[in-house]
């Protein structure tokens, strides 16, 4: 990025559930299967299963705020295949110079924890 150019990156679970999320320039989705998604809630908050459905079914389905988004990662895979996706969804982002524009201000919502990415680093 060039002096004057700027990305925000806000981490906001709920931005899709509140309608937010369409006045974003661009909304990026981290998708994982149910399965993996559980996993991960139970080891990270250490809390059984029954919580981490509960608080997994409290939110908006996560195949229908892909629905939504203009990118998709899909975090299931190794870490370095989650951050070549990251990578090319920023070429793509800079290709049709929605971030790379003099003082303009994209707004990009990550959903469902980025730091999955780095969670096993």
């Amino acid at each position: 990025m060039k002096k004057g150019e700027t990305l925000v990156i806000l981490d906001a679970p709920l931005l899709i559930e509140t309608g937010m999320h369409k006045v974003m320039n661009s909304v990026i989705v981290v998708y994982v299967t149910p399965e993996t998604q559980l996993k991960r809630l139970m080891e990270r908050d250490k809390i059984d299963e029954e919580l981490a459905k509960a608080k997994i079914t409290s939110q908006m389905d996560l195949q229908k705020k892909c629905t939504l988004a203009n990118f998709v990662v899909d975090n299931g895979g190794s870490v370095q295949q989650s951050e070549k996706r990251v990578k090319e969804i920023l070429d793509q982002l800079a290709k049709k110079k929605v971030w790379l524009t003099r003082n303009r201000l994209i707004l990009v919502l990550v959903v469902f924890l980025l730091f999955f990415l780095y969670l096993y680093l």
